[in-house]
């Protein structure tokens, strides 16, 4: 749930979408996965306006961007509560 909040919250701040929510349940690409796991809809290609913006670079850059930025917010805060140093600047 940590995983999923960081990333709607970077997802919210570049789209400016409200999100619906973060939500359990046993999804089956997600079955079995022994690590953190998200599955994210970005958009819908049923809506003719979100199908647009999905075809875009600009969009898809976006939301890449945020997706990236959250999982970057969810290991530093990770590392901070095991107390585990941060790497330096350009290193996982």
């Amino acid at each position: 749930s940590t995983l999923a909040s960081r990333l709607q919250e970077e997802l919210a701040e570049v789209t400016g979408s409200q999100g619906r929510g973060i939500k359990q349940a046993p999804f089956r690409v997600l079955v079995g996965a022994a690590m953190p796991a998200v599955l994210i809809e970005v958009a819908f290609i049923s809506n003719a306006e979100e199908e647009k913006m999905l075809a875009s670079d600009a969009y898809q850059n976006k939301v890449v961007a945020a997706l990236v930025k959250g999982v970057a917010r969810y290991q530093q805060q990770r590392r901070q509560r095991a107390g585990v140093p941060q790497p330096e600047p350009g290193r996982p």
